[in-house]
């Protein structure tokens, strides 16, 4: 089964990863909670599978 990601989907994934990667450069409490869920997101526990460029969790 092919899944077709809407371009919207795509856009606004690159957007979040985007913001997140700056928000880990941020000292203090904001930079502290941004590499917490960086390094959940990140985790390379997760099956990570490649549909177009871009990556979702299964």
């Amino acid at each position: 089964m092919e899944f077709n990601i809407p371009q919207s989907l795509k856009l606004e994934h690159e957007e979040l990863h985007a913001e997140l990667t700056m928000a880990t450069q941020v000292s203090g409490k904001i930079g502290d909670a941004a590499k917490a869920v960086a390094k959940i997101l990140l985790c390379p526990n997760l099956k990570i599978i490649k549909w177009d460029g871009n990556y979702g969790k299964i």
